[in-house]
């Protein structure tokens, strides 16, 4: 079976739209659909139901989505087995970050890697730490670079690379600004700004300050810690935010005990082949020279 008849299904079940995946497929929409009536003529059933502009999973679509990824998982790993044992660092390489490990510490490695490895079509993916590690899960990616949590998934695996310690900042007008310290009773007495709850970051943050039998109010959510950061400097709020990103916008406030820090890293799937793309960029994050910090 032609697997790029299964990688269309696919792609067309992920995005549950024929125009989006001829463009990430960079084919014709009418490609794409002649190449999914091909599929449906081989194995003698309807995999999508169109209805007007949306398209769903048909129960024998449903059933023969997993069954496809498979397929073509299998395929690609035998491919891989021969890439492997020659050594060649080209291919394809998909990895999902965060916007905030994309801005802090991946340029310089990122420029490194396209320069050392001009064959490999890399593809970064940018998204929540938890989105990445479905990703990885799913086997969407080939691997993350993201916030690690404590709660890991059987199939995965992670190895920590930066300590990332986070700080607790306000505005240079906020009420609490001018303290030299500020104790978490008073802190909490002021609206926060921070990640949504139940990414790791939130749950970090929350747990200090439970075991402090304190209650946090919050103003605003949002994962994107630069908005976090820009809202923060203009006074709507205090925050805690890792310390890289504190500059002359936002003044640093003394809590005291307050200890929080996050770790970073990569995350892979046990049972996922690495490719010498991916195990070149793994190698390469792992350099002492990775951890230099980029503002």
């Amino acid at each position: 079976m032609d697997t790029n008849l299964l990688n269309a299904f696919i792609v067309v079940a992920d995005k549950k739209s024929f125009s989006e995946a001829a463009f990430e497929l960079y084919l014709t929409q009418s490609a794409v659909s002649k190449r999914v009536t091909q599929l449906e003529n081989i194995i003698g059933a309807k995999l999508f139901d169109r209805l007007g502009r949306r398209i769903e999973l048909t129960d024998a679509g449903k059933r023969f989505y997993p069954r496809a990824r498979l397929i073509v998982s299998e395929v690609k790993d035998a491919l891989l087995a021969v890439t492997v044992d020659q050594g060649l660092v080209s291919g394809e390489l998909s990895v999902a970050t965060s916007h905030h490990i994309g801005l802090h510490r991946l340029p310089e490695i990122l420029k490194e890697y396209k320069r050392s490895y001009p064959k490999v079509d890399l593809n970064l993916s940018f998204m929540a730490s938890e989105a990445a590690y479905d990703m990885v899960i799913d086997g969407k990616v080939d691997l993350a670079v993201a916030t690690l949590s404590a709660n890991k998934h059987q199939a995965i695996s992670i190895t920590k690379v930066w300590d990332d310690p986070l700080v607790c900042v306000c505005g240079s007008e906020h009420p609490i600004a001018n303290l030299t310290t500020c104790s978490a009773d008073t802190l909490i007495k002021h609206p926060a700004l921070l990640p949504e709850k139940g990414t790791i970051t939130r749950i970090i943050i929350e747990r200090w300050f439970e075991e402090q039998s304190l209650t946090i109010t919050t103003t605003m959510e949002t994962n994107y810690l630069e908005t976090l950061k820009t809202m923060t400097s203009v006074g709507l709020g205090w925050s805690i935010l890792p310390k890289v990103m504190v500059d002359a916008g936002l003044n640093s406030i003394d809590i005291p005990g307050l200890r929080v820090h996050r770790a970073l890293g990569i995350v892979t799937h046990k049972n996922k082949t690495m490719s010498p793309a991916a195990n070149a960029f793994i190698q390469m994050v792992q350099t002492p020279s990775s951890q230099k910090i980029c503002n």
